[in-house]
C-alpha cells in the first residue's frame, strides 16, 4: 500500500518546528533549503502518481514549489500520462489557417511581452500553436481576446512541454471557463456579474450600496477577471499564487478572490468618486496576493453552500437586463441548519403579509415579524429588531421571507444600504421554508 508522507515543519533558527503558513510566502520561496526540501517532497509525489493523488493535494494547498509548478498543476488538474497528453495535442492540425488567426497574431505579441522568454519569437510561436490547436480542436467554442492571457502562465512555465501546458489550458477552461468561451457568452457573463454584485453586498454591504448608488456596475472592471481568471490583470509571477488555489478549489472560488480583492480596497472604495473608482479597480494598487487567497479562503467557508452556487433570477431572452442584486439567495436547507446550530447564528425575517401570516398558520417561533407594508415605513427599525449580534459582527444570516419578490428585494436593498451583512432572500420563499422544515421534522 502507498504510505503517506506527513506534512513537513520549517526549522527556524533556534532550532523549533512551526507549520509554513505560519512563513510569509515570499520568505518561503526566497530560501533555498525549504525550496529544496519542497521540491523532494514534490518530486517523489509526482513519481507516484496518481496513487499518491491525495498527499499531492495536501502539500499543495501549504504551497508549490516555483521550479515545479508547471508539472504540479498539470498533475492537480489529472492530465494523465505523457504520451496520452502528448498524443492527444498533435491530433489536431495547428497550421492550417483558421477564422481567428488574424486575432491571435494581433493578440500574442501584446501578451506578458515583460516576460523574457514569452516575448521572444519562440515564445510566440508556442503560444500561437497552443492557442491555435484549442481553436481548431473546440469546433462549438470560439476564440475570445483574453484566451492568450489564460494560456500564457502555462506557456511559460512549460516551455519546454508544449504538449503539456496545451492539456493545462484544456482542463482549466473544461472546468472554470467552458461557458465563457461560446459565440454569445453574454448571459454567462451578466449572471457572473450579477452573481459577483450580490455576494459583495452579501460580505461588504457598505460598499456595494456605495458602488450601486453611483450605478458604479461591475461590468466597469470585472470581466476581464472572470473571463480570464485575472490572466489579464496581473503579471504571471504574482497571478501564479492566485491560480495554486483556484486550481484547487471550486469552481465559484473566483469570486471569492474578486470578494478578496475589494476587501483589500474597501476603505478606499466606501467613499470614492466615480472616477476615484475607476482608478482604483484599473490600477489595483499594493495587491497582497497571500493575503487575498487567505481571504478568499475565509468568504467562501462563511457562505452557505447555496450561496456559493450564485442562484440568480433566470433570463428569459438574450436581450434581458441582469440587474446588479442587492443580496443572494439561500435555500431554506442552509438557513434550518444555521438556526439549529444556534438561535444567533440567523434570524428570519418575515415580512408576509399580516394576511398571509394568518393564513398559513404563523411563522417561526424565533422569526422577526414586521408585515408588508409596514416594514418599509422605517427602515431603520429593521436594525432594532433584529437579534442582538454576535461576536460584535452582527447577526450571521439575515434570511427574508416576503409574499413577493419585490417585497423581499425593497428591504434587502434597505438592509444593505444600512450596512447590515449577509442579508440574503430565502429562495422559495415561505412555502419552501416551511416544506423543509416539515421534511426535516418527519425525518427526525
Amino acid at each position: 500500500p502507498y504510505l503517506a508522507a506527513s506534512a513537513m515543519l520549517v526549522q527556524a533558527d533556534d532550532g523549533s518546528a512551526f507549520e509554513p503558513a505560519a512563513v510569509p510566502l515570499v520568505i518561503r520561496e526566497a530560501d533555498l533549503d525549504y525550496q529544496l526540501a519542497r521540491i523532494f517532497v514534490f518530486t517523489r509525489i509526482l513519481r507516484d502518481m496518481p496513487h499518491s493523488r491525495v498527499e499531492l493535494l495536501a502539500e499543495a494547498r501549504i504551497d508549490v514549489p516555483p521550479l515545479l509548478r508547471g508539472e504540479i498543476w498539470a498533475a492537480i488538474l489529472s492530465l494523465g500520462a505523457p504520451h496520452a497528453v502528448a498524443a492527444h495535442y498533435h491530433s489536431v492540425d495547428k497550421v492550417s489557417p483558421h477564422v481567428s488567426d488574424h486575432q491571435i497574431a494581433v493578440d500574442v505579441p501584446r501578451c506578458h511581452q515583460y516576460d523574457d522568454m514569452l516575448a521572444t519569437p519562440l515564445g510566440h510561436a508556442k503560444l500561437t500553436r497552443v492557442i491555435k490547436r484549442w481553436t481548431a480542436g473546440h469546433s462549438v467554442m470560439v476564440y475570445w481576446q483574453g484566451l492568450d492571457s489564460v494560456a500564457a502562465p502555462f506557456v511559460r512555465l512549460l516551455f519546454h512541454d508544449e504538449a503539456l501546458a496545451y492539456g493545462c489550458l484544456e482542463a482549466v477552461i473544461n472546468k472554470h471557463l467552458a461557458d465563457f468561451f461560446v459565440e454569445d457568452n453574454s448571459v454567462i457573463m451578466r449572471k457572473s456579474l450579477a452573481a459577483f454584485s450580490a455576494l459583495m453586498a452579501f460580505h461588504f454591504p457598505r460598499v456595494a450600496a456605495h458602488l450601486l448608488t453611483m450605478d458604479f456596475r461591475p461590468e466597469l472592471y470585472a470581466i476581464p477577471w472572470f473571463l480570464t481568471l485575472f490572466a489579464h490583470v496581473f503579471p504571471i509571477d504574482s497571478l501564479v499564487v492566485l491560480w495554486d488555489t483556484l486550481l484547487l478549489g471550486h469552481t465559484s472560488l473566483k469570486f471569492f478572490v474578486a470578494l478578496a480583492l475589494v476587501e483589500q480596497m474597501q476603505s478606499l472604495l466606501v467613499s470614492a468618486d466615480f472616477s476615484v473608482c475607476i482608478l482604483a479597480f484599473s490600477e489595483l494598487p499594493n495587491v497582497d496576493f497571500e493575503l487575498a487567497v487567505t481571504a478568499a479562503k475565509r468568504l467562501f467557508a462563511a457562505t452557505p453552500p447555496s450561496i456559493r452556487k450564485l442562484q440568480l433570477s433566470p433570463v428569459a431572452h438574450l436581450d434581458d437586463p441582469v440587474e446588479p442584486e442587492w443580496s443572494p439567495r439561500i435555500a431554506p436547507a442552509d438557513v434550518l441548519a444555521a438556526l439549529r446550530a444556534s438561535p444567533r447564528r440567523a434570524c428570519v425575517l418575515d415580512i408576509r403579509l399580516r394576511e398571509h401570516i394568518v393564513r398559513d398558520g404563523g411563522t417561526l417561533q424565533s422569526a422577526v415579524v414586521i408585515p408588508y407594508p409596514e416594514v418599509e415605513v422605517e427602515p431603520s427599525r429593521l436594525l432594532d429588531e433584529l437579534p442582538p449580534t454576535v461576536d460584535g459582527q452582527g447577526v450571521r444570516i439575515v434570511a427574508i421571507v416576503a409574499s413577493a419578490p419585490d417585497h423581499a428585494t425593497n428591504v434587502a436593498q434597505a438592509l444593505v444600504a444600512a450596512g447590515l451583512a449577509h442579508v440574503a432572500i430565502v429562495d422559495g420563499g415561505w412555502e419552501a421554508l416551511a416544506a423543509q422544515r416539515k421534511a426535516r421534522s418527519a425525518q427526525a
